[in-house]
Order: structure tokens, then sequence, then C-alpha cells
């Protein structure tokens, strides 16, 4: 089964759930942005583990997930959190997770700097159509057609959320023109964005050498700039809640022997059932 294929069922059907089972998708959402405080740093990994969880309980008559991990993304060159696979055809999809405040959100990683060197050749910002056309067609930008990710977006001051998906296709489609932004004040090397006829920035490489942080590097959009180009999981923003009851769980259960965390995770199971 095609990827694409594999990936837009599987959105229909979280799509699906959100709204014949909101206050399942709220409460996953409501506990991964509460381990933001504990750490800036905890919730992305956390928000990995919670999504296999999640799609484990609730389409376990559909697809299996299991946590593939940052090592298998270093050794074999592939941004993928989620191994996917679909119980009938068999069919396994690489799937990327981002947890990003409202604002700024990292699409892709450019780990090889490929979309950088591609172009560093040009040097300049590009106007002409169908140089576009040209650049947008190369491997390392058609390449981004195959990205599956889900995107879980929070806005702390309205405590509100969302998860999202990026429509790659319809953003290298609409692409008009691409500004060059040179070396200035906090930003060190150069970057490009894309635009559409309205003006509307689609997204940007921010690029790098050697000396750029690799994680840094990449496809980047803004998802107020660009929401144009994203599908909403939800009809509308949705609200989460700090849940101090997990917090107090985690601080208390790191000085817990295990005979204690048998105990909480039979009751946790039997209230998840």
């Amino acid at each position: 089964m095609d990827n694409h294929i594999l990936y837009n069922t599987f959105i229909h059907r979280l799509k699906k759930l959100s709204t014949v089972d909101t206050a399942a998708v709220c409460t996953l959402l409501s506990n991964i942005f509460t381990l933001r405080t504990i750490s800036n740093n905890t919730h992305g990994g956390l928000a990995e583990i919670a999504i296999v969880e999640f799609i484990n309980h609730y389409f376990n008559n559909e697809y299996t997930a299991i946590h593939v991990g940052k090592e298998y993304y270093r050794s074999n060159n592939n941004e993928i959190d989620i191994a996917l696979r679909d119980i009938y055809s068999e069919c396994v999809l690489p799937l990327s997770i981002k947890t990003y405040g409202l604002g700024a959100i990292q699409l892709a990683t450019d780990k090889n700097s490929s979309l950088y060197a591609h172009l560093n050749t040009i040097n300049r910002s590009i106007t002409d159509t169908q140089e576009i056309k040209t650049i947008i067609s190369m491997p390392c930008f058609t390449a981004l057609l195959n990205k599956c990710i889900l995107c879980l977006i929070y806005e702390e001051q309205q405590y509100s959320c969302n998860i999202v998906t990026f429509d790659f296709k319809l953003a290298l489609d609409n692409v008009a023109y691409i500004e060059q932004l040179l070396p200035h004040g906090r930003r060190k090397h150069i970057a490009y964005r894309f635009f559409d006829t309205n003006n509307t920035r689609i997204f940007e490489i921010r690029c790098g050498g050697k000396s750029s942080n690799a994680l840094q590097r990449g496809l980047w959009t803004h998802t107020t700039h660009s929401i144009q180009y994203f599908n909403s999981i939800f009809e509308q923003w949705q609200t989460w809640t700090i849940n101090n009851t997990l917090l107090q769980l985690i601080t208390k259960s790191l000085i817990a022997p295990a005979t204690s965390h048998a105990v909480a995770l039979q009751n946790i199971i039997s209230h998840t059932k």
C-alpha cells in the first residue's frame, strides 16, 4: 500500500475519533503539554511514546505502533519517530511527531544539508517561474512529499491546542518566488523563504554548513503565517489543562519502589479499558 494512502487513511480515522471522543484526544494533549512543566525538553520525546500508546489503545483493531527512537533516526538517516503498521495490509508507515508551541515549527530536518547545498549553488533570490519549477522538482525537494508528519501544537497563554498536518504538495505547487535572506543580527547563516502569489510565507529553508546546528537545518514554517497549508484534526481549536495529578504521580513515583508502581499501573489500566 502506498504511504500516502496509509497516511491519509490513518488521519481520517484520527479525525473521526476526535469527533466521536473529543475528550480522549484532549486528555492525551493535556497530559503531553503538562509535561512542559517538568522541562521544555521532556514533552517532545514523551509525546512520541504517548502517541504510540494512544494508537495501540484506541485503534487496536486497525493498527499497531512502536516507538522507533532516535538511534534508528541517527543510523538510518530517516526522520521517523513511530512505525505505524496497518494490521490488514501489514504495511508500515514511518510517522514523524512534531510538538511545538504556536509559531515557528520545523517540519523536516535537513541533516545532510542537501536543501542548503542545492539553494546555495544559486545564491540569490528567485522569481522566474520556470526556474522555481526546476528547483522544486529536484529530488531533495520532492522527497518532502514523502514526509508523513503529525504536529501537536499548543498556545500556553490561552491554553488552546490542536493536531495538524502540513500539505507538502500544496505548498510546493504554490511557490511563486524565493527570497534569499543574508546573515544579519542573530541569523548567522543564509536562509531562503518561499512565498505564494499572495505573499504568504509558505515555508523557509534554514541553512548552514558544518558550523551550524544539524538539528536546526531544514524546512521550517509558521503555524499562523502559513495556516492555509495546514489541515486540522479538529473542527476548531481545543482547550487543554494542566494535569497536576499527573505531575504529582511522576514526582512521587521517582522515589517509590517497583511494587508501588505495579499497584498504580494496575489501577490506571483498569480505568483505561
